[in-house]
């Protein structure tokens, strides 16, 4: 039913990896909430994951002013996404999926700024999660080919792709400055991929 580790991981488990990279640049990190999305519904699925995302900065970073505002545009997308009722019961599996993936991308771009701002190997170790990876990777091939190959979804499957190798490549010293980086680097642009309006 789309339900596993990856798309519904324990809340306690985020907050957890989120104080571990504490301080949050929440100034540098915090983005304009969107005034409208994509029309596309695995599209807005990506955006909603990214905005349940923003929810834990905002709790992490302790910003109870932005709670109401972002409540009120998460309630909207889900509405959009006229997914209610599924989504709460997790039947639909490749939108559980999307979500998770939106937030998964959010949650990186996130984290790896928080880690380039103030990198210490340890910092690093809370990015480093090749099976989430490969886990959105494979998901990313099995999309149906009318959404596989629109240009959002392309640019994803070849981000994720990119990820992939560079977490493959960090070997046993683990992720590095300039791996982190470029990590940071690749989710923000895939972050901003999903939110264009196309």
């Amino acid at each position: 039913m789309g339900v596993n580790r990856y798309t519904a991981p324990r809340i306690e488990q985020v907050f957890e990896r989120l104080d571990k990279l504490k301080p949050l640049p929440f100034a540098q990190l915090w983005r304009d909430l969107p005034a409208s999305s994509p029309a596309h519904r695995e599209q807005k699925g990506l955006i909603f994951g990214g905005l349940i995302a923003d929810g834990f900065l905002v709790v992490a970073a302790q910003k109870p002013n932005l709670v109401e505002d972002l409540g009120r545009v998460l309630l909207r997308e889900a509405r959009g996404l006229g997914v209610g009722d599924r989504v709460m019961r997790l039947r639909d599996e490749k939108m559980a999926a999307l979500i998770s993936l939106g937030g998964w991308l959010r949650g990186l771009e996130i984290g790896a700024a928080a880690v380039e701002g103030q990198f210490t190997p340890e910092r690093a170790r809370v990015l480093d999660q090749p099976e989430l990876v490969d886990y959105f990777a494979e998901e990313l091939t099995t999309l149906p080919p009318a959404v596989a190959h629109t240009p959002v979804f392309e640019k994803l499957r070849s981000g994720v792709k990119e990820i992939q190798t560079i977490m493959g490549k960090a070997g046993k010293g683990g992720l590095q400055l300039p791996e982190v980086r470029a990590i940071h680097t690749q989710a923000q642009e895939l972050d901003l991929t999903v939110r264009r309006n196309n």
